[in-house]
C-alpha cells in the first residue's frame, strides 16, 4: 500500500485517565507478571511451526469450539475482531452447588417451568439458595486474589472476553481431527473441567515461580490429570470453521506464549477509551454517523492487476438518522456505522488511551482502515477511503 493512502489519526479529547490507575498500569508493565484477573492472548507455537492465537468468534451452542487463527506472527492476528482471542485469568472457584441447581432445574420439561415453580417447590428454593451463596462467596475470592501474582503450578480459569464464557473441557463430544481425544468448547457453567494448572514449558521456570508476560506454558486440565491443551490437526471442509487448527485435551501438550492484552479496570474506570473498543463517529452538526457500506473491494485476477492498488467498492460517507424517528434521538443501529480502534504502535493492545495517542480506525464489516486518500499528480481535496491491512 503506498503511504498516501494510509493516515494516522490523532485522538484529541477532554477526558483524562486518572492519575492512580495510570499508575497501577505501569508498575503492571514495568514487573511484567502475570495477575489475576488480567485480559491475556494465548499465541501457540510448536517447534518450527506457528499455529496462532487461540480464539472463538461463534457463540452459538452449535459451534461453540475453540480454535487457532492461523497467524504467522505474534504481532499480528487473522481474526476479524481481536476481543475474540482476549481471555480473562481468574482464579479457581467453586461450582458445585449451582452444579446441583442446574441439574435440579432440568428435571423439569424446561427450564423455565421449573423457574416458574421455584415459589411453589422448598426443596428447590433451597438449591437457589445455595447456588445464590456460592456465586456471592466466588465474588468475594474473585475480588480478593485480583492483582495478586499467579504462581505456576497454581489453578486457574480463563473466561473468554467476546462471549463471557469459560474454556471447558468436553465430556460428551470428541475432538473433529484426532477422535481419540477429548474435546474443547465454551461453556456458560462452572465445573471441575473448566479449571487448569499453568505449568512452565521449559525448566528454567518451575513450580512456584511466578509468571511473567511472554513466558512459555503449558495447560494441564484440573479434571484429568497429566492431559494438556493440545493444538489438534486442521478441520476439514465438512467443518464450518475449515482450515484452522482446532484445540482438544491430549497427552502432548502444546506451548502457549503469555502475551498482555490489559490490565483489569473497575467499573469507574470503564468509560474511558481503550485498545479495541468499538465506537461510532457522529458529526454533532449535520446530525449523521460515519458510515460505509457494500463489498469490501474488487479483487479478478491476480499478477499485475492485484500489485495494483485495486480502489476498494466501499463508499465512506456521512449516514443521517431516520427522519422518521428523528424525535427519538435513537443511535444508528446499522453495522456499518461501527469502527473498532487499534493503536498505530500496538494494533493488539487493550490499555487505557492517552492523549494525542495515533490509533487506526478498522471498519468492522469489512476489516479495512479508514484513511485518506489523494490521487497522485492532483490537486484535489483528500477524502476518505477504505484501504486494505498491510
Amino acid at each position: 500500500i503506498n503511504a498516501e493512502y494510509m493516515g494516522e489519526l490523532v485522538a484529541r479529547w477532554c477526558s483524562r485517565t486518572p492519575p492512580t490507575m495510570a499508575a497501577e498500569d505501569g508498575d503492571a508493565e514495568t514487573t511484567g507478571f502475570l495477575r489475576y484477573g488480567d485480559y491475556i492472548t494465548l499465541y501457540c507455537h510448536e517447534g518450527n511451526s506457528e499455529k496462532g492465537f487461540l480464539f472463538s468468534d461463534l457463540s452459538t451452542e452449535s459451534f461453540n469450539g475453540v480454535y487457532l487463527d492461523g497467524s504467522r506472527s505474534a504481532n499480528r492476528s487473522n481474526v476479524g475482531n481481536f476481543k475474540a482471542c482476549v481471555f480473562q485469568v481468574l482464579a479457581q472457584t467453586r461450582y458445585k452447588d449451582n452444579k446441583a441447581y442446574l441439574k435440579e432445574l432440568k428435571k423439569y420439561k424446561d427450564i423455565q417451568a421449573g423457574l416458574a415453580d421455584l415459589h411453589h417447590n422448598p426443596i428447590l428454593q433451597e438449591y437457589k439458595r445455595k447456588a445464590d451463596r456460592e456465586t456471592e462467596d466466588n465474588v468475594t475470592e474473585q475480588a480478593r486474589q485480583r492483582n495478586k501474582v499467579v504462581v505456576y503450578g497454581q489453578r486457574i480459569e480463563l473466561r473468554h472476553a467476546y462471549s463471557n464464557r469459560y474454556i471447558r473441557i468436553s465430556t460428551l463430544s470428541t475432538s473433529v481431527t484426532e477422535a481419540a481425544n477429548m474435546g474443547v468448547e465454551l461453556s456458560n457453567e462452572k465445573s471441575r473441567q473448566c479449571q487448569f494448572r499453568i505449568l512452565p514449558r521449559f525448566k528454567v521456570r518451575s513450580e512456584g515461580d511466578q509468571v511473567r508476560f511472554n513466558d512459555s506454558v503449558i495447560f494441564e486440565s484440573n479434571k484429568t490429570k497429566l492431559q494438556f491443551l493440545h493444538c489438534g490437526g486442521v478441520i476439514p471442509r465438512t467443518h464450518v470453521k475449515y482450515g484452522l487448527h482446532e484445540m482438544n485435551l491430549s497427552v502432548s501438550a502444546s506451548t502457549f506464549v503469555l502475551l498482555n492484552h490489559a490490565h483489569e479496570e473497575p467499573a469507574a474506570v470503564a468509560k474511558y477509551l481503550q485498545g479495541c473498543d468499538v465506537v461510532q463517529l457522529f458529526h454533532k452538526e449535520v446530525d449523521c454517523f460515519l458510515a460505509s457500506e457494500g463489498p469490501p473491494c474488487d479483487m479478478p485476477g491476480n499478477g499485475k492487476e492485484v500489485q495494483e492498488y485495486l480502489r476498494p467498492l466501499e463508499d465512506v460517507h456521512l449516514r443521517p438518522r431516520n427522519e422518521k424517528k428523528y424525535r427519538e434521538n435513537k443511535p444508528c443501529t446499522s453495522a456499518g456505522s461501527f469502527w473498532q480502534i487499534e493503536f498505530a504502535d500496538t494494533p493488539m493492545s487493550g490499555a487505557i488511551a492517552s492523549i494525542t495517542q495515533h490509533f487506526k480506525l478498522r471498519h468492522c464489516t469489512n476489516q479495512m482502515y479508514l484513511g485518506v486518500y489523494v490521487a497522485e499528480g492532483s490537486d484535489e481535496t483528500p477524502r476518505l477511503k477504505l484501504v486494505l491491512p498491510e
